[in-house]
């Protein structure tokens, strides 16, 4: 899914990943190359979209990941990947497309 400018963040990857042979057959993570928490996450969206969204907190469930974070080093590497817009701005993007085509999509008159 596009996130704005002519060419977003992970198409670009996705070209670099075609240019490059060794990356055929790879798995790579493409991101904002660092570890963003839940409440981060939510903080961030809540500004993002102008809302004031409180998490709801419960006991873990089984199988629940307590800690992540996907490592860039092997896009890096590979394709040269380097992030180019922060979670927030990418956030942004991604709103800003999904309003455009919603807007577009409501018929007039």
């Amino acid at each position: 899914m596009p996130v704005g400018g002519p060419l977003s963040p992970y198409a670009a990857s996705k070209l670099a990943a075609v240019a490059a042979p060794e990356a055929v057959g790879q798995a790579v993570n493409v991101g904002c190359g660092g570890r963003t928490s839940l409440l981060d996450l939510v903080a961030t969206l809540n500004g993002v979209l102008g809302t004031s969204i409180e998490p709801e907190f419960h006991e873990p469930r089984a199988g629940d990941v307590r800690d992540s974070e996907a490592s860039i080093e092997r896009a890096t590497a590979l394709i040269g990947y380097r992030p180019t817009v922060s979670m927030r701005e990418g956030l942004e993007r991604t709103v800003a497309w999904f309003d455009e085509r919603r807007t577009s999509a409501v018929p007039t008159g």
